[in-house]
């Protein structure tokens, strides 16, 4: 099924909702269109620290259910249930050495854990012999808040995820390397892939709780095959259970240690029997994935078992965070071939499903630079889909525990390629950007819109795997670059003629309905995502851009001599006019004047934004943008880093998604895309690495701006919503003839960047929910205060740089719906 380009905006605009009268608005009071129900996002940033984790916002909001040992716990049974009276002595002063300790937590580390050893092996004994073949005994090692070892992300973060005891399996001599001073054990760090459950102990007036939800971020993401863990806070006097899934945390109520006279054992125990056998509804176990431990490396490799077929040997090569999609991307290359697996959580009320849109993708034929799917599935556990129970965490509030469930899903991809930072060269970086674009716009006529353009989802030199008893039809929509400037085609048997390769397209939209579901198409398409730093503007402010310098507009740029030849050999002289502005007109549309166009923005104010072809096109400038930033070319030309740059970039580090602080503005906007088009080159080589400088890239970068920063949804009657695809095409195509004519030719060192990631402040609110803002920066100035000291104003020498940041915020009223991230 195809669509034509010209079609597409009426596609995503047969839903017209209720509009608040423009009579009634004024620039002071215009609503952020406070009726629609604004979706969460991604998280805005990762988290650089345990800290981050435990100060977001799912953590400090975790609930706590009076019912968690009936929802979350299984009953051990009456015959297996034993008393304090009933432990050994030396089992009973563990306990007691506990409850009775007023001095430092490191005094508590080793008699708790040889308690809960001596109870999880007696549990563990009376288990049916059944019950044993299929689970593992746990016993606990004091850890004494050492850190962790084989988690497959950054260092940074696991450094400072040290949990006081580890619940491990198998037996704890696993791990015993000497014997200290006082002729207890010592052990070695513990690897994740043989952690059951962790543990945070505090002194008599500490409490633990979210510091050990906080650890099991980072144990969810190091063990793929659990889809759930829990993990124990304890102190002298209370201890605190929870369990963690991919919808978040919930905890239990304190269990004193004593009641009166009588020991809290009751909880505890059912926590340790849940360890064996969980309860329903919380599947603890993957069985289609199976740690292979390695000796002599704290890493593991994985086994996954996928629709008959066995991937032995897989490395994960990428994780999210794990309170939300929660996805794991393994590699498995066997025979010289390689195939990427994908895990995630995917809601089961999300409209579109990333298998079916590649299946419409590839329907009409292979397309050149898009990711290629060999199979998908629900991943099962023991007969059930394995799901994350999302309402769980607000069972004892909203009484509606279990309705809402995330299932676990698997994708098998046939096609992989190199991260976008290793682009060889200045060249190699706009091929990949040219024919990224002619991609995307190839998608549109197939009737799908990715919404999610970024340095993660474009990848290049991509290679794919083929059936070779299979013939491969390609799509012949779109013209790629190699082709266009040589006549050549760079397919091979396991290239498609691409540069790049697009993937993830869990967040993208079908803009082919039916009629009647047009309604729930225009839903969809406002919701807002994509990948705070190169999410479009206008998109992360949920509603069109407000400001009068958002209503310059700019004709379609003509192109001259060998490129507007290269255009008509490629695609025909009637198609370069069909685009051609004329009369004044802006991408074939009359421009209204000031007051007009003052007056369709109050009146769209109050409706809910529609992501559309062109916030895509915004968001591969921002990845052009930043990739070129950080871009380091070979020589020995100085790089001082200077002022424009540090700010450039720390502009899109900190650029967050959703309601923030009265100063709300995108600062891209300010800093980036207005001081491009006052400066134009000029700016550009200031923020740019020095040996740009002789290079057409600082102009394109300023030419792509004047043409990015207006706001498009003014203007109704563009007909064509290709029509910022066809900017591109000209401008990079411009780009690249020149640099091809003149001989430019500028390597990249690719060992090395720009740019270090910063470790981040506190988080001050949940990045994972509903975006949020940091305290400060690194250099201890906000965005205004940095507005304020440029020594080159964005905007020109006029006017106090708060002028131009919108008035125009979220209501504090508006809630959050969850978005696939």
């Amino acid at each position: 099924m195809s669509i034509q380009t010209a079609s597409i905006e009426a596609a995503i605009s047969r839903s017209s909702p209720v509009r608040t009268p423009a009579a009634n608005l004024t620039p002071a009071n215009r609503p952020h269109h406070a009726a629609l129900t604004l979706p969460p996002i991604k998280q805005s940033r990762r988290a650089d620290s345990r800290n981050d984790i435990e100060s977001g916002a799912t953590v400090q909001n975790t609930p706590t259910d009076p019912g968690f040992m009936e929802n979350h716990l299984s009953k051990i049974p009456s015959t297996a249930r034993f008393t304090f009276s009933n432990l050994p002595e030396a089992t009973q002063n563990d306990l007691l050495d506990v409850m009775n300790s007023r001095g430092p937590e490191n005094t508590i580390y080793r008699p708790f854990s040889d308690f809960l050893t001596y109870l999880s092996g007696r549990i563990y004994d009376s288990l049916p012999a059944r019950t044993k073949e299929s689970t593992i005994l746990v016993e606990f090692v004091p850890n004494g808040g050492k850190r962790m070892v084989g988690h497959p992300g950054k260092r940074e973060l696991t450094a400072s995820c040290a949990p006081d005891c580890v619940g491990v399996e198998g037996p704890r001599t696993d791990f015993e390397v000497d014997t200290g001073p006082d002729g207890q054990p010592v052990y070695d760090p513990i690897p994740y892939h043989r952690a059951s459950t962790l543990i945070e102990i505090k002194p008599y007036a500490g409490n633990g709780a979210l510091q050990s939800i906080s650890y099991t971020w980072c144990h969810l993401q190091a063990r793929p095959d659990l889809p759930g863990v829990y993990c124990l806070a304890a102190n002298p006097r209370f201890y605190q259970i929870s369990w963690v899934d991919s919808s978040g945390p919930v905890t239990s109520p304190r269990y004193d240690w004593k009641n009166g006279s009588r020991y809290q054992l009751d909880p505890l125990l059912d926590y340790l029997y849940s360890l064996y056998v969980p309860p329903s509804g919380h599947i603890a176990k993957d069985p289609s994935i199976t740690v292979r431990r390695v000796e002599s490396s704290p890493d593991a490799i994985w086994d996954i078992c996928s629709g008959g077929s066995l991937y032995e040997g897989c490395k994960i090569l990428s994780i999210s965070p794990p309170w939300g999609i929660a996805t794991t991307v393994f590699e498995h290359v066997e025979d010289g071939r390689t195939t990427i697996i994908k895990d995630y959580y995917r809601d089961n009320q999300r409209r579109f499903q990333e298998e079916a849109l590649l299946a419409q993708i590839h329907a009409q034929g292979v397309m050149p630079g898009v990711v290629r799917l060999v199979s998908h599935e629900e991943v099962m556990a023991n007969g059930q889909t394995i799901t994350a129970v999302r309402s769980a965490r607000s069972a004892a509030t909203k009484g509606d525990a279990y309705t809402d469930r995330w299932v676990k899903m698997r994708l098998i991809f046939s096609s992989v390629g190199k991260k976008l930072s290793d682009v060889s060269s200045l060249r190699e970086l706009l091929m990949v950007f040219f024919d990224l674009n002619e991609i995307h716009r190839a998608l549109l006529r197939v009737g799908v819109l990715h919404r999610d353009i970024s340095a993660n989802n474009v990848l290049i030199r991509p290679q794919h795997w083929f059936d070779r008893d299979q013939p491969i039809t390609y799509n012949p929509s779109p013209k790629l670059i190699s082709e266009i400037l040589h006549g050549t085609s760079m397919k091979s048997e396991t290239n498609d003629g691409s540069t790049c390769l697009l993937i993830d397209f869990d967040n993208s939209a079908n803009l082919i309905h039916a009629p009647e579901d047009a309604a729930g198409t225009k839903e969809e398409l406002a919701h807002r995502t994509g990948t705070p730093m190169y999410i479009a503007r206008a998109v992360s402010y949920g509603a069109l851009l407000p400001e009068r310098w958002h209503r310059k507009y700019h004709p379609m740029p003509e192109l001259s001599g060998k490129a507007r030849r290269l255009y008509d050999n490629a695609w025909g002289a009637a198609t370069y006019e069909a685009y051609c502005d004329r009369d004044g007109t802006c991408h074939g549309c009359d421009i209204p004047d000031a007051d007009a166009l003052e007056a369709l923005s109050d009146k769209l104010a109050v409706e809910p934004l529609c992501h559309r072809p062109h916030h895509d096109v915004e968001s591969m400038f921002w990845t052009l943008f930043v990739s070129a930033l950080k871009a380091v070319p070979e020589g020995d030309i100085e790089d001082d880093q200077g002022f424009h740059f540090r700010d450039a970039w720390e502009t899109f580090e900190e650029h967050t998604i959703g309601p923030v602080e009265e100063d709300f503005a995108d600062h891209r906007d300010i800093l980036v895309l207005q001081a491009l088009i006052e400066a134009g080159a000029r700016r550009a080589a200031r923020i740019l690495h020095p040996a740009f400088k002789d290079t057409p890239l600082p102009k394109l970068l300023a030419r792509l701006a004047q043409h990015i920063k207006p706001e498009y949804g003014l203007l109704q009657g563009i007909s064509k919503s290709d029509h910022m695809h066809e900017v591109w095409r000209r401008l990079l195509l411009e780009c690249l003839v020149e640099m091809e004519d003149k001989n430019i030719v500028v390597e990249f060192d690719t060992e090395k960047e720009r740019v270090e990631r910063k470790t981040s402040p506190s988080l001050k609110r949940d990045r994972s929910n509903a975006g949020g803002d940091f305290d400060g920066n690194s250099n201890g100035r906000n965005t205004r205060q940095r507005l304020a000291e440029s020594p080159l104003r964005p905007f020109g020498s006029g006017g106090s740089p708060s002028q131009y940041v919108s008035s125009h915020r979220p209501s504090e009223s508006e809630s959050h719906r969850r978005s696939a991230a």
